[in-house]
């Protein structure tokens, strides 16, 4: 009777391991798998990071490996904004090549005032493809500016036998609107371009006189009392492509003339 309880209890213990070891070799596989899933979501996080560092310069080491260029876009606008006793003169730099353009500065000069160049302030030294940046600077510019001259008076006349003469004022001095070249040049660590183009807006003195090849001047006529005039005439010289920008009313005949598009 001892021998058959002693026997249950032995029977009872080895049941109860059985089972603890079944439940242990059940779990065993989800382990695995949680740990496989793991290391397989970090191993592809890690891989994708490290593309996200080195594609792109491996990208730019090719392109410049197969003789690919910087190409920037430098468009002055020519529609300055006022700004205290000057106006701000703004510039538009957009990197349109493959390249990207480090270590970028921009040097410029309106030889109309400026004896030196001058630094750029930039936003950044860094252009990558596509991306774009720009800059303003005070400029002394005189927005209303005349765009044509005084008018030249002048009168002609002819004697008995044809010939030609004409009255006139002499020299006549007008302040008008004048374009001042404005230079530019970007220099970066395997980059340098230099870019000029005319901007408006500046004041300068023309000066008029008349002369002519087929007419004398009035005072070389013999006998002046003799003259027939022919009638007086007025001579303006205009600027087009400055009016185009200021006086908004001449727009349709600027957009006829190819001053605007």
């Amino acid at each position: 009777m001892l021998y058959q309880l002693i026997m249950k209890d032995i029977s009872r213990e080895l049941h109860s391991v059985d089972k603890k070891a079944a439940r242990q070799v059940d779990e065993l596989p989800k382990r695995s798998l949680t740990g496989f899933i793991i290391i397989f979501i970090v191993t592809n996080l890690f891989a994708i990071f490290l593309g996200a560092i080195f594609s792109e310069p491996i990208n730019q080491f090719w392109l410049k490996m197969n003789g690919e260029k910087p190409k920037l876009e430098v468009i002055p606008s020519l529609y300055p904004t006022a700004y205290a006793n000057a106006s701000l003169v703004r510039v538009d730099i957009t990197n349109i090549g493959k390249i990207d353009v480090t270590n970028m500065s921009l040097s410029y000069r309106f030889p109309c005032y400026m004896n030196k160049t001058a630094k750029a302030p930039l936003h950044t030294s860094l252009l990558k493809s596509g991306q774009h940046d720009f800059f303003e600077i005070p400029v002394p510019l005189v927005l209303n500016c005349s765009t044509s001259t005084k008018t030249y008076d002048a009168e002609l006349f002819k004697d008995k036998r044809g010939q030609c003469f004409f009255k006139s004022q002499g020299e006549v001095k007008s302040s008008v609107c004048m374009y001042c070249d404005l230079n530019m040049s970007i220099e970066s660590e395997d980059f340098y371009q230099a870019y000029s183009s005319r901007y408006p807006y500046f004041e300068g003195e023309v000066a008029m006189e008349l002369t002519s090849e087929n007419c004398r001047p009035y005072d070389e006529a013999a006998n002046k009392s003799e003259l027939v005039s022919q009638g007086p005439f007025g001579i303006t010289i205009m600027d087009p492509s400055t009016r185009c920008l200021s006086d908004p009313s001449f727009s349709d005949w600027c957009s006829e003339n190819g001053f605007i598009k």
